[in-house]
């Protein structure tokens, strides 16, 4: 037995096998012989082309450890572009929470303004027409709903 008839020749997608296994006949030659049935593990295994087919297990153990290798680099793969996505994520999320504590930030400011409008513009009217400035009831109501507390809950509404 030679050493070529030890080892198969692996390749992905060979026509009639779906193991990726080519297996040489009892010949020596690889592919479709002319001897009757291979032999796997003590089985007989019939080829479509006719020929017989023999796997070796050298072979076999070869087969599966270039599988597992492979398998363990696409495993190992998907770990590395795991972590940069869970990274990214991160980062992201990180990028939001401070889109958010700054658009907060911006509400409560925006109030503060909008308190201090209304106050100078009293002012200024006290000033020019030495009374207070006439109160209805409805700019009342609305006064009370934007009027900027201690504690601002910068829930987005104006």
């Amino acid at each position: 037995m030679s050493t070529t008839d030890s080892f198969p020749i692996i390749n992905r997608d060979p026509p009639g096998l779906k193991s990726g296994l080519h297996p040489t006949n009892t010949n020596g030659e690889h592919g479709g012989g002319s001897s009757v049935g291979g032999v796997f593990g003590g089985v007989s295994v019939g080829n479509s082309l006719g020929g017989s087919l023999q796997y070796s297990m050298p072979g076999i153990l070869s087969f599966l450890q270039h599988e597992w290798t492979r398998f363990e680099l696409e495993r190992q793969q998907w770990e590395v572009e795991k972590a940069e996505l869970q990274a990214r994520i991160a980062f992201l999320q990180g990028e939001r929470k401070g889109q958010e504590n700054l658009k907060n930030d911006l509400l409560r400011r925006i109030k503060m303004l909008e308190f201090a409008l209304k106050q100078e513009r009293a002012k200024n009217y006290k000033l020019k027409y030495g009374v207070d400035p006439p109160f209805d009831e409805q700019k009342a109501a609305s006064a009370d709903r934007r009027q900027p507390e201690s504690g601002c809950s910068g829930d987005g509404q104006l």
